[in-house]
C-alpha cells in the first residue's frame, strides 16, 4: 500500500495547525482545497505502484540497454532526474537513516562530495520532512510538498495584499502549477524556488510591523522576533535547497522590492533593511555547511572558467527569441513535447515561463487601473515595473540584459522567468480582486490586448 498521500495530508494538516496557532490566518477551506488539488494532480504518485520521475532515459545506456527491449526515451531533456537528483537523493537519505552525515558519495567513481553538492539537497527541510517515506516515492512526496509550500505562501502574500480570497487562491494556483516549478520539479531549481513567495509575505509582514499604513483586508503583523526567526530559517531552507542560482534570483526581486516598500511607498522605513540583513546574516550562518564548500569550489567550476574566457553578456543568450516570447502566451504553441516532435522550443528554460493567458492580461488591466487612478506608488505599479524589467533580462534586452549579467555575472539569466510566473500569479490575483469589486473593465480591457497580441 502506498500511503505516502496520509502522510502529506497529516504533515500539511500539523504545518497549517502550526501556523494558524502562531497567528497565520490561513483558512482551513483553502488549505483543505490545496491539499486536494495536489493530490489529484498527483494521484498516482501519491497513492499507488507508479513512479513519475522520467527514468527512461536509462534504456539508452549501458547496461541498461543491454537487458531492455525498447532502448528508446521519451524525453531526454529530463536525463538530470535519474542520472542526478533521484541517486544522490537517495543516498542523502540513506545516510540520515542510517544516522550518518551525507558527506561522501562513495559510489561515484573513486568518491564525491555529496554534502558540498548542492544539487543533492542533502540539508533542504523538504528532504528531510519526507524521510519516512519509502525510496521509490520520496521523489513524488518531495514533489508534492514543493507545491504544497508555493500554494500556500502565494495565497498568504496575496491576502497580505488585501486581496480577496478567491482572488488570492486563483494567484496561488497560478503560481504553484505555473511552468516554472513543473518543468523544473524534480531539480532543485523548484527545492529553492518554491520559497519564494514566503520571502515576500515576510517582507510585508515586516514592513507591517513597523506600524504604518496597511491595505485593507492585509493580515495584522506578528512579533518582530517570531518573524526575524521565521525568514532567518526561510532563507536557510532556500539556501539548502541547493541551487544558488535560484537563489541569487530570489535575493533580487526580494531587493527590488524592500526598496519600493522603504523609498516609494513608505509604508517602511530604512531599518526593514536592518532587520533583513540580520535575517540573512543568521542563515548565512546556519547555511555555513554548504556555502563554505560551495564558495571553495566555485572558481574551479567549468561555467566559471569558461566565463573567464567569454562572459555571459558577450555571448548570444539563448532563448530570447520571438518564438521563445510566444511560448510565454501558450506552452504548446509548438507542439506538445515529449509525446509529439515540436517545431519550435517547446523545452523546458522557455515554457518554464508560462503561467497562464490570465496572468498577461492581467498585467495590462493593472496597468491601465494604476494610470486611470495615477496610483504611482501603489504595489500594483512595483509588479508592473518589476515584471517589465524581468521581461527585458529574460529576452536579453539592451543594457537591462548587459546590466543584470554584470552583477551576476556567474548565473544563468534564463530562469528569471521564476520571477516572471510570480509576478503574472499575483497581478492574477489583484485584476481578479478588481474584478470582483465591480471594476470589470480593466480586465476585459488586458483580455483584448492579449487577444489581439495572439492574433498577431
Amino acid at each position: 500500500m502506498n500511503w505516502t498521500w496520509i502522510y502529506i495530508g497529516a504533515v500539511y494538516a500539523a504545518a497549517i495547525w502550526l501556523a494558524r496557532r502562531g497567528g497565520v490566518d490561513i483558512p482551513k477551506r483553502v488549505a483543505l482545497f490545496f491539499y486536494l488539488l495536489v493530490l489529484l494532480f498527483f494521484f498516482r504518485p501519491l497513492t499507488g505502484n507508479y513512479v513519475n520521475t522520467q527514468d527512461d532515459v536509462l534504456n539508452t545506456l549501458p547496461p541498461w540497454h543491454l537487458v531492455v527491449d525498447d532502448q528508446q526515451a521519451i524525453n531526454l531533456e529530463m536525463n538530470d532526474v535519474p542520472l542526478q537528483h533521484t541517486v544522490w537523493g537517495h543516498q542523502a537519505r540513506e545516510a540520515w537513516k542510517s544516522l550518518r552525515l551525507p558527506l561522501w558519495n562513495q559510489f561515484n567513481g573513486s568518491g564525491y562530495p555529496l554534502l558540498a553538492n548542492g544539487q543533492s539537497s542533502a540539508l533542504s527541510p523538504i528532504r528531510l520532512i519526507n524521510l519516512p517515506v519509502p525510496a521509490n516515492h520520496f521523489m513524488a512526496a518531495e514533489a508534492a510538498t514543493k507545491i504544497l509550500i508555493a500554494l500556500t505562501f502565494t495565497f498568504l502574500f496575496c491576502r497580505g495584499r488585501g486581496y480577496a480570497e478567491l482572488a488570492s487562491v486563483i494567484g496561488a494556483s497560478m503560481f504553484g502549477f505555473g511552468g516554472f516549478l513543473h518543468s523544473w520539479l524534480h531539480f532543485p531549481h523548484v527545492t529553492t524556488a518554491c520559497f519564494l513567495p514566503a520571502i515576500l509575505y515576510l517582507i510585508d509582514r515586516m514592513a507591517l510591523h513597523q506600524g504604518l499604513p496597511r491595505a485593507q483586508g492585509a493580515l495584522a503583523p506578528t512579533s518582530q522576533a517570531g518573524l526575524v526567526t521565521a525568514a532567518a530559517l526561510t532563507w536557510t531552507a532556500i539556501l539548502f535547497g541547493g541551487h544558488p542560482e535560484t537563489a541569487s534570483h530570489i535575493f533580487f526581486l526580494a531587493l527590488l522590492y524592500v526598496v519600493w516598500i522603504v523609498f516609494v511607498e513608505r509604508r517602511a522605513n530604512w531599518r526593514l533593511f536592518l532587520t533583513l540583513g540580520g535575517a540573512m546574516t543568521v542563515a548565512a550562518l546556519l547555511s555555513a555547511p554548504f556555502l563554505l564548500p560551495f564558495l571553495e569550489a566555485l572558481p574551479r567550476s567549468q561555467r566559471y572558467q569558461a566565463l573567464k574566457v567569454l562572459p555571459l553578456e558577450a555571448k548570444a543568450l539563448p532563448y530570447t527569441d520571438l518564438e521563445c516570447m510566444i511560448v510565454l502566451f501558450q506552452a504548446h504553441f509548438f507542439g506538445r513535447a515529449p509525446f509529439e516532435k515540436p517545431w519550435g522550443p517547446a523545452v523546458a528554460e522557455p515554457v518554464g515561463g508560462f503561467s497562464g493567458v490570465l496572468g498577461i492580461a492581467s498585467f495590462f488591466a493593472l496597468l491601465i487601473s494604476v494610470i486611470r487612478r495615477r496610483a504611482w506608488r501603489s504595489p500594483e505599479m512595483f509588479f508592473g515595473l518589476a515584471t517589465i524589467l524581468v521581461f527585458g533580462v529574460i529576452n536579453g534586452w539592451p543594457f537591462i540584459g548587459a546590466a543584470i549579467h554584470a552583477v551576476l555575472p556567474v548565473v544563468a539569466h534564463a530562469r528569471f522567468r521564476l520571477l516572471f510566473v510570480l509576478l503574472m500569479a499575483v497581478q492574477a490575483a489583484a485584476a481578479v480582486d478588481l474584478t470582483l469589486r465591480s471594476q470589470r473593465k480593466e480586465l476585459v480591457a488586458g483580455a483584448a490586448v492579449v487577444g489581439a497580441m495572439l492574433l498577431l
